[in-house]
């Protein structure tokens, strides 16, 4: 009964966030797509350190925390995939813009697949080491993003 209740809001949350995120990171990645895609890492980066520091110094407040977080992780990650889309269609131009969606959907993919088996072996190791290796490759994420050139601004 309550888990599949909590597991329910967890859902909402996320399709909420997908909603709400969605026309927001829209609008932002048409001025800067890649300063949204650092800026959504680097708020998926806050929201994990914030658990992690819960979860060493007041795990009762991970209650309340976690479904607060999952939201937020769950809007840094829409704005994160739109932004990244954005940026490759902004990039290029013509028949290019196919061929490196395709090869950038591709890409994540890989990659997503790959950062899910590490996290998935840090776990053994305990929770916290998954997120903070989480945590390590959203900072690399954001920092790596912050130095691409503006390819948005030329569009408008």
């Amino acid at each position: 009964g309550s888990s599949v209740t909590g597991l329910g809001l967890f859902v909402v949350a996320a399709g909420l966030a997908s909603l709400a995120a969605g026309r927001v990171s829209g609008a932002l990645s048409d001025k800067s797509s890649k300063n949204t895609l650092s800026g959504g890492a680097l708020f998926a980066v806050v929201l994990l350190l914030i658990t992690i520091g819960l979860a060493l110094v007041w795990e009762d407040a991970l209650y309340w925390w976690l479904p607060v977080a999952f939201f937020g992780i769950s809007v840094a990650h829409a704005a994160i995939r739109v932004s990244r889309s954005t940026y490759v269609v902004d990039m290029a131009e013509g028949d290019q813009r196919t061929r490196y969606v395709s090869v950038s959907n591709t890409l994540m993919g890989i990659i997503l697949l790959l950062i899910g088996a590490l996290t998935a072996l840090l776990s053994l190791m305990g929770t916290l080491w998954a997120l903070g290796a989480l945590a390590a490759v959203g900072a690399l994420g954001s920092l790596l993003a912050a130095k691409l050139p503006e390819v948005s601004a030329r569009q408008g």
